[in-house]
């Protein structure tokens, strides 16, 4: 926005404590489930395939980047191309290309756009890519919504997304024009966003997007709440050690926080507990960004929390500094090393 809001809270423009992993130009852009999603796009290293997404907060700063397991087919430069949200799949809507083969495809023109569909879609986890003519669009930028009631609504979109939230956290939206935001916590009773307060306990939601008698695919939304304080007790910090090494820990109560400091390396992460016979505590651990409520996500995209001491996690963090809450009363190793 030109104010340089995310759509919810007005502040000026201002650089975000956390830059891009690299430059990046000509991508496209999402936002979903409280994070924003750039795809493809030129980089310094030539055009790209990957997909990189962070954590919207709600103060409207941007958290850490990391890089989706999914990629495009091929590196696209992809400007003006639009995104679409449709349940798990995203859909890229570009400029100057045709309809693939696959089909059959139906279109309809209405309130001054050519909507494209066809009667059946495959339904995966991978990011599929959808193009259509520059022709198949008509120039009308003060179209209103009103006029195409009859398309179903878009999921709307919720800030913070999926993940721990501070204790009292405000959930916020942006919807679009002509459409009504409603939750649910039981996915038969639905109400109007206005009626929801603040989240103060762990809580499962339902979102979606109503326009008349049309509403849009449902997002989930599971929130768990934590309250830090005023002060966060750092106990000390971790290392990357080359040779695997594990750094012994003397955990003297129920939680302890510890920092962790990266330079943008694939890295391995393990943990030696009880279970290993060496040590006397029983611990799992949690690694949060800058926040200290985002929790950081592993290669695979999901979130370092609860991890027990039997599994080895691979990291792929943006360079910068985490920190670790490990949960135990004892002694434990922990090695933390590049990636081979």
């Amino acid at each position: 926005h030109s104010n340089g809001d995310l759509g919810f809270v007005p502040i000026p423009w201002s650089v975000n404590p956390i830059r891009l992993p690299y430059p990046i130009s000509r991508s496209a852009s999402a936002v979903h489930d409280g994070r924003i999603y750039l795809i493809g796009g030129e980089t310094p290293t030539g055009t790209s395939d990957s997909i990189i997404h962070a954590r919207i907060s709600p103060k409207s700063t941007v958290g850490q980047w990391y890089h989706s397991p999914h990629r495009l087919p091929e590196p696209r430069s992809l400007p003006g191309a639009a995104v679409v949200y449709s349940e798990n799949e995203a859909i890229t809507v570009e400029q100057d290309h045709t309809l693939p083969a696959a089909g059959p495809w139906h279109t309809r023109e209405q309130g001054g756009i050519r909507a494209i569909s066809r009667d059946e879609k495959e339904k995966d986890e991978n990011l599929k890519e959808f193009q259509v003519s520059t022709t198949e669009w008509i120039d009308a930028p003060d179209i209103l919504f009103l006029e195409i009631e009859n398309i179903e609504p878009q999921v709307p979109e919720v800030y913070p997304g999926t993940g721990v939230i501070g204790r009292g956290s405000v959930i916020r939206f942006r919807q679009d024009p002509g459409t009504e935001t409603q939750y649910s916590t039981d996915r038969i009773t639905w109400r109007n966003v206005t009626s929801l307060g603040s989240i103060n306990s762990p809580d499962e939601l339902w979102f979606r997007s109503v326009r008349g008698e049309s509403t849009s695919p449902e997002l989930q939304v599971t929130y768990r709440t934590q309250s830090l304080g005023f002060t966060l007790p750092i106990s000390g910090s971790l290392s990357v050690n080359s040779s695997g090494e594990y750094q012994e820990l003397d955990l003297r109560g129920p939680s302890q926080w510890m920092t962790l400091s990266v330079g943008g390396d694939d890295l391995l992460l393990s943990i030696k507990d009880e279970s290993s016979g060496e040590y006397t505590a029983s611990v799992e651990i949690t690694l949060y960004e800058h926040d200290l409520l985002t929790e950081a996500l592993d290669a695979s995209g999901q979130p370092v929390s609860g991890i027990p001491s039997s599994d080895q996690v691979h990291l792929s963090l943006q360079r910068g500094t985490y920190t670790m809450q490990i949960r135990g009363t004892g002694t434990m190793g922990i090695s933390i090393k590049p990636v081979p």
